[in-house]
C-alpha cells in the first residue's frame, strides 16, 4: 500500500503533482533502508515473534492515523503519515527473512 497506492493517492486525491509525490515516497524509503537492517539485529537479539507482533499491532493502531495526517495535505504531515506506515512495515520486512523459512 505505502510503495504502490501512496503516489497515486497523493496525484489523484490531494493534488500532488506526481514526481513530488514520488520524491516524497523516495524520502521516506531511504529512511527505511536505513533502518531495516537495524531491525534485523533486534530480530536476532528478541526473536522474530516480538518484532513481528509489534509490526502487526502498530499496522492495526496507526493506520487510520497515518492516513488522517495524509490527508491534512501538508508535506509535513504527508510524510509523518508515510513514515508511520513505513516504520510499522519495516517491522515486518526486517524479520521475514528468518520469519519464512521456519514455517516450512
Amino acid at each position: 500500500m505505502l510503495l504502490s497506492y501512496m503516489p497515486t493517492y497523493l496525484s489523484d486525491e490531494m493534488g500532488y503533482d506526481e514526481s513530488h509525490g514520488l520524491l516524497i515516497l523516495i524520502g521516506v524509503m531511504v529512511l527505511l533502508m536505513l533502518i531495516i537492517n537495524q531491525v534485523g539485529k533486534l530480530s536476532d537479539r528478541f526473536g522474530r515473534k516480538p518484532l513481528l507482533m509489534t509490526g502487526m499491532i502498530s499496522f492495526f493502531f496507526l493506520s487510520i492515523p497515518s492516513f488522517l495526517l495524509v490527508k491534512q495535505g501538508s508535506l509535513l504531515a504527508v510524510s509523518a503519515g508515510m513514515l508511520m506506515l513505513g516504520l510499522s512495515l519495516v517491522c515486518l520486512l526486517g524479520t521475514m527473512s528468518a520469519a519464512l523459512p521456519a514455517l516450512f
